[in-house]
């Protein structure tokens, strides 16, 4: 015969309440007894599209357009190309020049009226290969290749975060598998749990799935 705790599904009958549960139970699997008001739970595959969905969303926050074309600029400045006609920014020893270059000659260049010999202008000025290369490789460096890394280690923390999405959607770990509140409730009811043949003083943890630190702003790898 089918004792009336299994026999019971709603979580509301009386029957499945886990009144009886130690706390220290609750505390050791994080078994939230308010799931049991659940009428239904989110699939599990619903939970796995949000782990992931979570991860492309804090990858996206983290490595924003802004912020690229804010390294684009940089590598900009930092690897110019100069054309005739076109304002360019010049720092000849103290001084910084902004203006458009009007003249490019065989030693000197003319920017606004003002004669520049061209060995005070960057190795990329009048090279766009060169500048199209370097900027590309400081692109890489300093924006692609610390968008990866965070990617690897989200995916790392991929675990530690379907954990929580699944305990804030009334799951439990037990057993090596997750299960409803409202299961874990019906087999402690059934007397099941390897904690009622003994309740230890000092259980341990059962997984190490909780609690993930946040990582630094973008460029904190560094």
């Amino acid at each position: 015969m089918i004792s009336l705790a299994l026999a019971c599904l709603c979580g509301v009958c009386g029957f499945c309440s886990g009144a009886d549960m130690p706390q220290r139970v609750m505390r050791r699997y994080k078994i939230d007894l308010k799931h049991l008001e659940k009428e239904k739970y989110l699939p599990k595959m619903r939970i796995e599209y949000l782990a992931d969905q979570r991860i492309e969303r804090d990858v996206k926050r983290k490595f924003t357009d802004k912020a690229l074309a804010q390294v684009e600029a940089e590598a900009e400045r930092l690897y110019p190309y100069f054309e005739r006609g076109k304002v360019v920014h010049v720092t000849v020893g103290w001084r910084n020049v902004t203006g458009v270059l009007t003249q490019i000659r065989p030693y000197h260049v003319m920017v606004d009226g003002i004669l520049i010999s061209r060995r005070d202008l960057p190795e990329t000025a009048f090279d766009k290969q060169l500048a199209d290369r370097l900027q590309k490789k400081y692109l890489r460096k300093n924006f692609f290749k610390k968008k990866d890394r965070y990617e690897a280690k989200m995916a790392r923390r991929r675990d530690k975060i379907y954990a929580g999405l699944m305990r804030e959607n009334g799951y439990v770990y037990f057993e090596n598998e997750w299960i409803t509140t409202r299961h874990a409730v019906r087999i402690w009811d059934s007397g099941e749990f390897p904690e009622q043949s003994h309740l230890p003083d000092e259980p341990d943890e059962i997984d190490d799935f909780d609690d993930f630190d946040d990582f630094d702003d973008f460029g904190g790898d560094e």
